[in-house]
């Protein structure tokens, strides 16, 4: 629980901040511990500090941010102890009141000046008629003085400043030094309950000050939040990348789709995108605690996977923010109960297998192909291919005589052989990902037999009979194609809107929308605009198009960033088969995967000789479906063969 305070407390938690000049510092305002190692001041404060020519509203944060301020630390019997500080966040723009202004935050290097502690922050709202106290340094004052008084309230200002009122007569006003000095109230559980911003310069006998209460402070806090975190995590961010992510996704949970994990390679990079993106999830309800708050208790009780130091460190760094830390800490067992029975859950496995085209070997139709199972997509980064397992199946059939080149003949044996490989991991409901180049899209795949006659007794071939009338991947599995083109380099520009349009997908299956409410009809002659614009998902389109014409749909799709693609691959004469496909197209688009599996089922079970199933709807349907997460892990080498793809 946040410790209130008392004067001695206080003035431990305090600074003068000060500008450097031949003659010595000059004490321009105070600054306050707020975390460990993170001082809050005004943002005009800061600019006095460093004597900055331009008025407080021409200048930008791009140039305040990283420049040091000298800080002086009283310490009982001893000099001074002068320190310099960053600043890491700097607002104040006058064109925009209502955002949280004239705040910075200094970051202290090295470990607090000894006897030094953060000011615990109330973010209470009943402040008014309650009394407070403030330090401040006094122009020509060699020491630090009092103003005390009474809280007035809110004003009628968009920039949330709150009246305070100097009531002893004989005492000292808020003027010229208190700036960024912290407003504590003996009333509000002794804790502090803003900071000290401004004076009424016309009416100085009124001694009317003006302070932010600390819900103002709730961006710069956030900052503070997120950088301390790091400061605490940055040391396991790459080892312990796979528990973060984790915790993660326990915070986030469904809302995934709107706030997806980084993509960003470098750990400390990725671990501040996640934070910020935490930060800005919103706060159910009257809770003080955030999903920053709730991600770092899930963190704590990971004791089996982090060292005690580091669990001691989250629970103190909870403890300077939350009252009921218990509380938490209860809640959040239960969250990570819900989670230990998901994970002896069966998961939905993926298993991808990429083609890519061999610059040396195109004229004679070879390929560079790789394979993965992800046994759970949930807990897998394509990054650092953590959550993935590199299958040995291709290496089989691969030419070293010929740049580790297959034949594309050798395909269906491969994915066959990837089948048996992942068979020995148990696992149920897999997804077959095939990586396809543009021109090997309308390769029907999900026509494959499940095992090669081969690899059966002979005693079972002999009865089983011709291999094209076994049971078909399309029918044992669901398989869904993607297109090489898309996770090469030459389209790493459009990871980002795939990204989006990705995100905007999720929301579509959340909501229940049926695919013909998501997709667009491909043979809309403007079809190249449309696939460009922000809201295209994806097309729908029934047989009737030239390949060519069809074949420019799905490089549409894919510079336009579009992560769907439901099309027949012929007409079925003699059938009813765009009645068929309409249907189709009233089911859930987050069910389109399953539902495609089954009318391909129903084909199957209708006309079990191959040469039959042509004249059923579901023996035609095909299926793009491109997660941007669930992509070959990137490769280090250009020329790799088992991950020879590169991400952005």
């Amino acid at each position: 629980m946040r410790r209130p305070i008392d004067q001695a407390g206080y003035l431990a938690g305090i600074a003068r901040v000060c500008s450097q000049s031949a003659r010595g510092n000059t004490v321009v305002g105070v600054a306050f511990f707020v975390a460990d190692g993170y001082l809050m001041t005004c943002a005009h404060v800061v600019g006095k500090a460093l004597q900055c020519s331009k008025k407080w509203q021409q200048i930008s944060a791009e140039e305040i941010l990283g420049q040091e301020v000298v800080l002086e630390f009283l310490r009982e019997g001893l000099p001074w102890e002068v320190r310099a500080a960053k600043v890491i966040f700097w607002r104040f723009n006058a064109n925009f009141p209502k955002s949280d202004n004239d705040i910075a935050v200094l970051k202290l290097p090295g470990k607090m000046p000894e006897g030094f502690q953060p000011l615990p922050l109330d973010a209470r709202k009943d402040y008014a008629d309650k009394a407070f106290k403030v330090v401040g340094f006094p122009r020509n004052v060699d020491i630090g003085v009092p103003a005390s008084g009474r809280i007035e309230g809110d004003t009628y200002d968009p920039a949330g400043r709150v009246q305070v009122q100097g009531t002893d007569e004989q005492g000292y006003a808020i003027e010229p030094g208190f700036s960024g000095s912290p407003v504590w109230s003996p009333n509000c559980g002794n804790a502090i309950v803003g900071m000290t911003v401004a004076r009424d310069q016309e009416r100085e006998a009124a001694k009317v000050g003006f302070m932010l209460p600390v819900l103002r402070l709730k961006r710069a806090l956030e900052q503070v939040d997120i950088e301390s975190l790091i400061d605490i995590l940055s040391p396991y961010a790459e080892t312990k990348r796979t528990e973060i992510q984790r915790a993660y996704r326990a915070v986030v949970g469904d809302r995934l789709s709107h706030y997806p994990l980084s993509t960003q390679r470098e750990p400390i990079s990725a671990l501040r995108d996640n934070l910020a993106h935490l930060a800005s999830l919103p706060t159910p309800g009257e809770t003080s605690t955030t999903s920053l708050h709730r991600f770092a208790a899930y963190l704590s009780l990971l004791e089996s996977a982090f060292p005690e130091s580091l669990t001691t460190q989250l629970k103190a760094w909870l403890a300077l923010r939350i009252d009921e830390l218990r509380m938490l800490l209860d809640d959040v067992r239960e969250i990570l109960a819900v989670g230990n029975d998901e994970k002896n859950q069966l998961p939905s496995p993926h298993l991808l297998v990429w083609v890519r085209v061999s610059p040396d070997y195109r004229s004679q139709g070879r390929y560079l192909i790789g394979a993965q199972l992800i046994r759970d997509p949930g807990h897998y980064d394509a990054r650092s291919g953590v959550g993935g397992a590199a299958l040995n199946s291709p290496k089989v059939f691969r030419d070293p005589n010929k740049g580790d080149t297959v034949a594309l003949s050798d395909l269906e044996k491969i994915v066959q052989k990837c089948l048996v490989e992942c068979s020995s991991h148990n696992l149920k409901e897999l997804t077959l990902e095939l990586f396809l180049p543009l021109n090997l899209l309308d390769t029907e795949a999900e026509h494959w037999s499940e095992q090669a006659i081969d690899e059966l007794p002979p005693s079972f071939q002999e009865i089983l009979g011709e291999p094209e009338d076994f049971l078909p991947v399309g029918v044992q599995y669901r398989v869904v194609l993607r297109m090489t083109e898309r996770i090469e380099k030459n389209l790493a520009i459009r990871r980002g809107q795939w990204q989006a349009k990705w995100s905007d997908l999720l929301v579509a299956v959340e909501r229940g929308q049926t695919a013909g409410e998501t997709l667009t009809p491909g043979q809309n002659q403007n079809f190249k605009t449309i696939a460009a614009k922000a809201d295209c998902l994806g097309m729908h389109l029934v047989a009737g198009l030239a390949d060519k014409e069809r074949q420019n749909r799905f490089v549409y799709l894919a510079y336009g960033a579009a992560p769907v693609a439901l099309w027949l691959r012929r007409p079925v004469p003699k059938t009813r088969y765009r009645q068929h496909f309409n249907r189709l197209l009233t089911q859930p688009i987050g069910e389109i995967a399953s539902t495609v599996r089954e009318e391909r089922r129903k084909a199957y079970e209708k006309f079990p000789k191959l040469k039959d199933r042509d004249r059923h709807f579901g023996h035609h349907l095909a299926l793009i479906w491109e997660n941007p997460y669930l992509v070959p892990p990137e490769a280090e080498d250009d020329n790799a063969v088992d991950m020879p793809l590169e991400m952005p």
